[in-house]
């Protein structure tokens, strides 16, 4: 690595490089950097010195990427002085030492994965799913919050909590696949509210955006008319809703399995109402449903909550709900 890469210089300089080596875009430098920056405040080279393989590990960079960086990093050290080298020492003693519970942040536990975010930037968003979950566990500061997402996207609903929009992704975001996640945690985002670096917005690509608008919208319309369906079935049927009562399982399966193009649906034997509209098929996948805040929300409001969804046959779903 050239040696007037300094100690001083931004993290976003050394993924360019690093990219520009491996023969990468060096757009995708960019949101890597803020990725970094939001999760772990590391902005200078000089704070990725010193760092153990488990912090590396941490960053969740790519694997070329990261052996790449590690060694442009491990060269600029080796010609830094000890003045770098006590500075490094300094940051990982602070990566390592344990975080206290007066810290305003909040640890979330995604599928697995932890991640924090300061509570004041999730308050701002009282009407998203993450402020709602603060709710619900403020007696309890310092517990880790289980958040049932995709880690790999969850990672960029943060830098949007830390940096607004426009959210900036590399090329390799499936941005479809990333505005899902969004809407799952009730937060809805403009046409431009997404970049991905290294493209443009136009023809295919406004046409993905624009059926990504119509299926979120599908799921959000879907999500009302379950949560319906759940408590008409409810109403209807001599189900003990008492405290201390067991989860209740309710079969989702198409009118007429026969037919893959007609939308209709039933829930146990009650028909779900204004879903071929909505242009479902008998093909629909009622899990991502389940997930929706809406969803979840609707529930709430009728004292449940929901155990489960899950796929039992091709075209059948089993929903499980209970008491709050």
């Amino acid at each position: 690595m050239d040696s007037s890469f300094t100690a001083a210089q931004e993290v976003h300089e050394l993924l360019q490089s690093a990219c520009q080596e491996l023969g990468y875009p060096c757009e995708e430098a960019r949101p890597l950097a803020d990725w970094i920056t939001a999760e772990h405040w590391i902005t200078a080279v000089a704070q990725l010195e010193g760092l153990t393989e488990m912090q590396w590990s941490r960053l969740n960079l790519p694997v070329a990427l990261e052996a790449t960086v590690q060694r442009m990093v491990a060269d600029r050290s080796a010609l830094g002085t000890s003045s770098h080298r006590q500075r490094s020492g300094n940051f990982a003693a602070a990566v390592n030492r344990p975080q206290v519970s007066s810290m305003p942040s909040a640890s979330f536990n995604v599928r697995g994965r932890r991640f924090r975010v300061f509570r004041h930037l999730v308050a701002k968003h009282a009407d998203a799913f993450l402020a709602k979950l603060l709710l619900e566990n403020m007696n309890d500061p310092d517990r880790t919050i289980y958040v049932d997402a995709d880690p790999d996207m969850f990672r960029w609903v943060l830098v949007w909590y830390n940096h607004g929009a426009p959210v900036r992704v590399p090329g390799s975001i499936k941005v479809p696949q990333l505005r899902r996640e969004f809407e799952a945690l009730g937060i809805r985002l403009g046409d431009e509210d997404i970049v991905q670096e290294g493209k443009t917005s136009a023809g295919a690509e406004q046409a993905e955006v624009l059926a990504e608008q119509v299926k979120a919208l599908r799921l959000r319309l879907s999500a009302v008319q379950l949560a319906r369906a759940v408590a008409a079935t409810l109403a209807h049927r001599d189900f003990s809703l008492g405290a201390g009562s067991s989860p209740i399982a309710l079969t989702i399966r198409p009118l007429d399995p026969e037919d893959d193009t007609q939308g209709e649906w039933l829930l146990e034997n009650e028909r779900i109402m204004g879903l071929s509209e909505a242009g479902l098929t008998a093909n629909f996948d009622w899990v991502e449903v389940q997930r929706h805040a809406c969803f979840q929300e609707a529930l709430k409001q009728q004292g449940l909550m929901c155990v489960g969804c899950r796929r039992v046959e091709l075209s059948v779903f089993e929903l499980t709900v209970m008491p709050l």
